[in-house]
C-alpha cells in the first residue's frame, strides 16, 4: 500500500504538471504527509511497528526502505502536530 500510494501521488502530479516532471523528496513528502493525515488511518503505529518488525532486512537499503521511512517520519510529525493543538 505504501508503494501505491506514492505511484499514485507521482501518477496525480505527473498528470497535472505533464509527465516529465519528476517530485523529488522536499516536493513528495508534504504531498504524502497530507494523504496520510487525511487517510486517518486506526492504529497506524501499530502497523508500523508490524511492518518494521516483518520486514525483510535485505530491501532496507532500497527504494521501499525509503518509502517506510517517510511513512514513520509522517506518522511522528502528525502526532507531533496532534499533541501542539
Amino acid at each position: 500500500m505504501i508503494h501505491q500510494t506514492f505511484q499514485e501521488v507521482s501518477r496525480v502530479v505527473q498528470t497535472h504538471l505533464g509527465n516529465g516532471y519528476v517530485l523529488n523528496m522536499d516536493d513528495l513528502f508534504p504531498l504524502f504527509l497530507f494523504v496520510v493525515v487525511r487517510a486517518r488511518i486506526r492504529h497506524l503505529g501499530t502497523e508500523i511497528h508490524l511492518i518494521d518488525d516483518l520486514i525483510d532486512k535485505n530491501i532496507q537499503n532500497g527504494e521501499l526502505d525509503v518509502m517506510f521511512t517517510t511513512l514513520e517520519v509522517t506518522y511522528y510529525l502528525y502526532l507531533i502536530f496532534a499533541i501542539w493543538s
